[in-house]
């Protein structure tokens, strides 16, 4: 059949996803696809590989297959989250700012100009060959953060308490 991927190269992708300590989170016989022809044409086409560092830190979570958000595809959805005990950070500034009159021209240049003055610090991000480790990659976070706060506070106004 024309477009059919040659079974003959699964075994050496199997064998090279190993070899670099990838690891398989479908679950066997739990379909991924279901063939548009057929009802019953059920198959498991779609893999999801979680590279070594992922499954050490036990960071991929929830990891399934839902039929019911295909939303018409013959592919299912396949959902996860990545978790590995971090917390989200609701409101880094502590302060609430009134966003709604704010002149976004002005916020984004602001912004444009915070992100100039940080330049070298946010480097990293731009280096595609660069793998970041976790101090790096928290402390390009925090620049970034400073950033975002500081365009904020110069120009969009404190939300005040109403009555």
């Amino acid at each position: 059949m024309p477009g059919r991927v040659n079974d003959t190269y699964s075994p050496e992708i199997v064998d090279w996803l190993d070899d670099h300590g990838f690891t398989l989170l479908n679950e066997k016989g739990v379909p991924t696809h279901q063939e548009a022809r057929s009802r019953s044409g059920l198959s498991t086409l779609d893999l999801t590989w979680v590279n070594g560092r992922a499954v050490e830190l036990d960071a991929v979570r929830d990891w399934k297959v839902e039929p019911q958000r295909s939303h018409g595809s013959d592919h299912y959805a396949i959902t996860w989250r990545f978790d590995w005990g971090e917390e989200e950070v609701l409101n880094p500034s502590g302060v609430k700012f009134n966003f709604k009159d704010v002149d976004q021209l002005k916020w984004r240049d602001a912004f444009e100009e915070e992100i100039g003055q940080r330049e070298q610090a946010l480097s990293p991000l731009l280096d595609t060959e660069h793998i970041m480790l976790p101090g790096e990659l928290d402390e390009v976070t925090r620049v970034f953060t400073e950033a975002l706060i500081s365009a904020t506070e110069r120009t969009v106004p404190v939300k005040k308490p109403s009555n």
